[in-house]
């Protein structure tokens, strides 16, 4: 969670563009894989997730459509490449792993029809619901699942989207910790590349409930002490505390 990265532009998906058998070459900047993205997928395998773009945006040049053989049996499928992202579930740091979105298929969530990962020329490979539950579950153990997965809303977005106020101070310790969230209210914690919304509920009572980039929704009910505990051991070198409207 603590390698962070300027935040780029954000946007809704572009719409399906119709096939052009004339259709230009990408760029080389599209074609290449840069550097700064190997660093990430490697920091996000080692489970420190950095902040990526999760939607299609025009300036990153992620609208590829292309042909490809699906799984199995099931032929070609029209799919469009999702350039600079690739679900942390199935990534293997591999640069020729790519994430695609069956043309016209789902904008928000997940199903087990739409979304594929191939590496290369080779086929496409379903990422299946379960598989992104496997993945996540496992790192939030003891927490109750909200929702399923999501892959256009990251961390930050989830935590803003319940309500996002004024910033009430920085922390650096369980001390500070306690005293920014001493009042019963709602929260959002800014800690490095990872956010999370924290609800005091009592005066020994705290609420954790976060995703990480694909992932469902997270919550845990902890004591005080244990929410203290939680969150610095997530990210030791502190944060930002806003109040959640």
């Amino acid at each position: 969670m603590g390698n962070q990265r300027t935040q780029q532009p954000r946007s809704a998906f572009l719409p399906s563009q119709p096939k052009d058998p004339q259709r230009a070459p990408r760029p080389a900047s599209a074609q290449a894989q840069p550097a700064s993205r190997q660093l990430e997928r490697a920091a996000r395998l080692g489970h420190d997730i950095a902040r990526i773009p999760l939607r299609l945006d025009r300036s990153l040049g992620v609208l590829q459509r292309v042909d490809k053989q699906g799984p199995g049996d099931q032929g070609t499928i029209d799919v469009e490449e999702v350039a600079d992202y690739l679900a942390v579930s199935v990534d293997n740091l591999s640069p020729s792993r790519k994430m695609y979105r069956r043309s016209a298929g789902i904008t928000s969530g997940w199903n087990d029809t739409d979304l594929f990962y191939a590496d290369g020329d080779g086929p496409l490979v379903q990422i299946t619901t379960a598989m992104v539950n496997t993945y996540w579950d496992a790192k939030y153990e003891g927490f109750e699942k909200l929702s399923g997965p999501d892959w256009t809303k990251n961390c930050e977005d989830y935590a803003k989207a319940g309500g996002f106020g004024d910033k009430l101070g920085d922390y650096d310790s369980s001390e500070t910790l306690a005293a920014q969230i001493e009042a019963v209210r709602g929260y959002v914690l800014e800690m490095g590349s990872h956010w999370m919304r924290v609800a005091k509920t009592g005066a020994n009572a705290v609420t954790i409930q976060q995703k990480d980039q694909e992932s469902s929704v997270y919550k845990k009910d902890f004591t005080l002490d244990g929410a203290l505990t939680y969150i610095l051991d997530k990210y030791s070198a502190g944060g930002k505390v806003y109040k959640n409207n």
